[in-house]
């Protein structure tokens, strides 16, 4: 026990542990024996601390990383109650529809003949009806080929291709195939026997209610999903597709040509107020997506008129296609727009915000949830920029929000940069898209709309006349009822005559606007229009020309 004690007098004390002692070995000699150390009592005191000290860290770094984990769950849990507390989006987008609608809701039952003014569409608010009436010919387009066998009969048959009735540009002929010609032709045909199908059936004359739907949208209940929770986003709503819309512009394009080769102003109206009623119900609703099918819509009407004015010689029918497209109206501004879209991103915060297992996860792995497919699974991102916190995102929202109402209210003649704000937050993943392109898209649609008044004017005073304007100044009220401007540079269309052996596209003469940077570049016309570079105003030394090529 390393201890020695005295044997005379009983004196007791410890042994150096470092001592060993000489012990004879087996062959008698003096060997030294180690003794094995051990160690003393402020080594074992030493190891006592040591252990207390680290047991004790550990519990306490195991305990402050349960407590923040903790802390985090409550914080999760109290976002998550905030943000349904406030989700309300449905009824707040449904009220900011209605608030916006200078018209009210009623339904007019006198029906409307072929020879209806503009002063005698009046109101109406019926959505399902507009949606029966849009549903009614999808249902045809899809059954006609069952019916007719064609998906057997003809392997390269796809679906109905209305636009094929109308001939292609003599540019686009040189270009074309013999096989892509024969294909045309053949599609043209199936083109014509299913129209011809469609007015036995008497679709074409449901088509013609549409005239007399002056305002529709989605009844409350339309906006979210019975049995569902959380109810799903407002951009997983289930409306009627606005995809669906371009069907019947297709149609009434092509029942407008066929109506100039049959010289059938009572038809052409027609098709044209079906196709304008549709620009006007998609420009009653306050999202982005919805100005930009009323848009698309009104652009394709617009292409179309503008190729068939050379067609029409009756300036009494030219006359009703200028009473049309002047009675158009903006029902909702820039800024609503802008709020519509605050609503659908605030909400889809909202959804996400208020389910904190998908936050902690999305924090976590960086992975979102962002959509469903059709199947109804979802599909996850990985997010490349910061999540953020609820408040955080709200406050990008109000920041957005603001920015594109500031943006709507610039002159459009302004020399002020657009400065759009770019979210950093989860916003970016659903949020409302670059505001910029969107109000320099709507200025551009509103200058083609004015400019093709214009259009119609000259086209006017030359059957009036015999001859071209030489100057727009030469207009009467007969020919332009009331002054347009142009919308981009706050003054007058430019217009001048031409040659048309070297003007491209064989034009006579050039009406054009500057385009947004006020510059006048003789009529200019810009490249063709690509996904790198779409043709608008601004394009350096280019202007935005409103007559259509008289090559197509």
């Amino acid at each position: 026990n390393l201890r020695v004690v005295c044997p005379e007098c009983g004196f007791e004390t410890k042994v150096d542990a470092a001592l060993g002692e000489l012990v004879p070995n087996e062959k008698g000699q003096a060997t030294f024996n180690a003794v094995a150390p051990r160690l003393d009592e402020r080594g074992r005191r030493r190891r006592r601390k040591v252990k207390r000290v680290v047991g004790f860290g550990t519990l306490g770094i195991v305990g402050t990383a349960a407590a923040l984990y903790g802390c985090l769950w409550l914080f999760l849990l109290w976002q998550a109650s905030v943000a349904r507390r406030d989700r309300n989006g449905a009824e707040k987008l449904h009220e900011l529809i209605v608030s916006n609608q200078p018209i009210p809701g009623a339904i007019v039952e006198k029906p409307l003949g072929p020879n209806a003014t503009a002063a005698e569409i009046e109101a109406r608010n019926r959505w399902q009806d507009f949606v029966k009436i849009v549903t009614r010919l999808q249902e045809f387009s899809r059954d006609y080929p069952t019916k007719h066998n064609l998906l057997r009969t003809d392997e390269e048959f796809l679906y109905i291709d209305y636009p094929a009735i109308i001939p292609l540009s003599q540019e686009r002929q040189a270009q074309a195939t013999p096989d892509e010609l024969r294909r045309r032709e053949l599609d043209r045909r199936y083109a014509l026997d299913a129209m011809e199908e469609a007015r036995r059936d008497g679709l074409l004359d449901e088509l013609r209610a549409l005239r007399s739907i002056e305002v529709a949208f989605p009844a409350e209940s339309d906006w979210t999903r019975p049995n569902v929770e959380p109810a799903p986003p407002l951009t997983e709503r289930v409306v009627f597709a606005w995809g669906s819309v371009r069907d019947v512009v297709r149609l009434c394009s092509a029942r407008m040509y066929l109506a100039v080769e049959a010289r059938d102003a009572d038809e052409y109206v027609a098709a044209l107020d079906e196709a304008l009623a549709l620009a006007r119900i998609a420009d009653a609703h306050c999202l982005a997506v919805d100005r930009l099918v009323a848009n698309g819509t009104e652009s394709l009407i617009i292409s179309r008129v503008k190729l068939d004015l050379q067609r029409i010689t009756d300036p009494a029918w030219l006359a009703r296609i200028q009473e049309r497209f002047a009675a158009r109206s903006r029902t909702v501004g820039g800024a609503a727009i802008a709020n519509g879209e605050a609503l659908i991103a605030r909400d889809w915060m909202q959804w996400f915000y208020g389910q904190p297992a998908v936050v902690h996860r999305v924090w976590f792995t960086g992975k979102a949830a962002l959509y469903k497919e059709v199947s109804g699974s979802r599909v996850t991102c990985k997010l490349g920029f910061f999540v953020g916190t609820f408040g955080q995102n709200v406050r990008e929202v109000d920041a957005l929000t603001q920015s594109w109402i500031a943006q709507t209210t610039l002159p459009t003649q302004s020399s002020t940069p657009r400065a759009v704000h770019r979210p950093r937050y989860l916003l970016g993943a659903v949020g409302p898209p670059p505001a910029a392109p969107m109000i320099d898209y709507d200025d551009i649609h509103l200058c083609r709309r004015n400019g093709l008044l214009v259009l119609l004017g000259v086209r006017h005073y030359e059957l009036r006349t015999g001859v071209l304007p030489r100057s727009l100044a030469d207009l009467t009220p007969d020919d332009l009822p009331t002054a347009v401007n142009d919308p981009l540079s706050g003054g007058p269309f430019k217009y001048a005559l031409s040659d048309p052996d070297t003007t491209p596209g064989r034009r006579r003469f050039l009406l054009y606007s500057v385009g947004f940077d006020g510059k006048d570049d003789g009529g200019a016309i810009g490249p063709p229009t690509t996904a790198r570079n779409p043709t608008r105003p601004g394009i350096a030394g280019t202007d935005e020309v409103i007559n259509a090529s008289e090559d197509q």
